[in-house]
């Protein structure tokens, strides 16, 4: 997992802080969106590396998690869907 990190980050590293990074996936009918900002993604790769105890390395990431938007395309209907709703209709029981 390293080894990918490293050449993903590589490559967009170059890119302005406010460059939206997206990994979008299809599932199903739908396209799932993440979302967060390349400064976040570099906030998070020089904290993990300068981190001393577990507490920075949780935080850092706590830092990187809250600042992810996640987003569902319904892929059939051509529209932006409520996540929440969404999840609590296919992940839930």
């Amino acid at each position: 997992m390293t080894v990918r990190w490293n050449v993903m980050f590589a490559v967009l590293k170059g890119e302005a802080a406010a460059t939206l990074f997206v990994a979008p996936q299809d599932w199903k009918t739908y396209r799932l969106l993440v979302a967060t900002s390349q400064g976040k993604i570099a906030e998070f790769d020089k904290g993990t590396r300068t981190a001393q105890t577990d507490a920075d390395r949780q935080k850092i990431f706590q830092a990187l998690y809250g600042s992810i938007v996640f987003r569902v395309f319904d892929l059939q209907q051509q529209k932006m869907l409520d996540d929440k709703a969404f999840v609590k209709n296919c992940f839930t029981q």
